[in-house]
């Protein structure tokens, strides 16, 4: 079986980028709403657990009830640093870019601190913190009569991730032919892509 690095390889960059285009003309929404709906049942639930008199349910059956005792489940309390720590990571990015565009762009100095002096591309590895956090945190909604929902989010952030992985291997080349020697020097020095000391 071929490995994804082999398939990315083989799609050519016409493809590629309709991959892009796609996943954040449509993907990317569905992302969002289901940000917003888990959200949104998160809060209705919380509610209804303070106010148990109020007419308020969630618009999923929650899995948080069946937990016995107080506190908050492993899984959510780790999900829920992860995801917080992979939006720590990609704040550090963006300051160390001074911003951040989607587009490739040129630039007059190669980032190479902060995040940047760990891992080539900190930015993705804390975009994929936050996902499997987030997944860790509403894993309960594939319990639920919703999982369908909960399946085409899995989808949705996995595709819009992979595409941006498929990136890497054009920004790595674009930042070698703008900085030449800086950008040799600097990923020899910081070899790894995405986990240090792993890929």
């Amino acid at each position: 079986m071929p490995s994804t690095k082999a398939v990315i390889a083989s799609l050519t960059p016409a493809v590629q980028e309709w991959i892009a285009v796609f996943v954040i003309k449509y993907a990317l929404p569905l992302k969002i709403m289901m940000y917003y709906l888990v959200s949104l049942n998160e809060i209705l639930h919380n509610i209804s657990l303070a106010f148990p008199s109020l007419p308020i349910q969630p618009i999923f059956p929650s899995l948080h009830a069946s937990n016995a005792g107080p506190g908050i489940p492993l899984n959510v309390l780790l999900g829920g640093l992860l995801s917080i720590a992979g939006g720590v990571v990609k704040i550090l990015c963006y300051r160390a870019l001074h911003g951040f565009k989607f587009e490739f762009s040129t630039s007059s100095e190669l980032a190479t601190s902060g995040p940047y002096s760990i891992v080539r591309h900190p930015a993705y590895t804390g975009n994929w913190m936050s996902v499997i956090g987030c997944a860790m945190v509403h894993w309960w909604i594939l319990g639920t009569r919703a999982k369908a929902l909960g399946y085409a989010w899995l989808i949705g952030v996995g595709s819009i991730n992979i595409s941006l992985l498929m990136r890497m291997d054009e920004e790595d080349a674009l930042m070698r032919q703008l900085f030449g020697n800086q950008w040799e020097k600097w990923s020899k020095v910081v070899k790894y892509r995405l986990i240090p000391g792993v890929y």
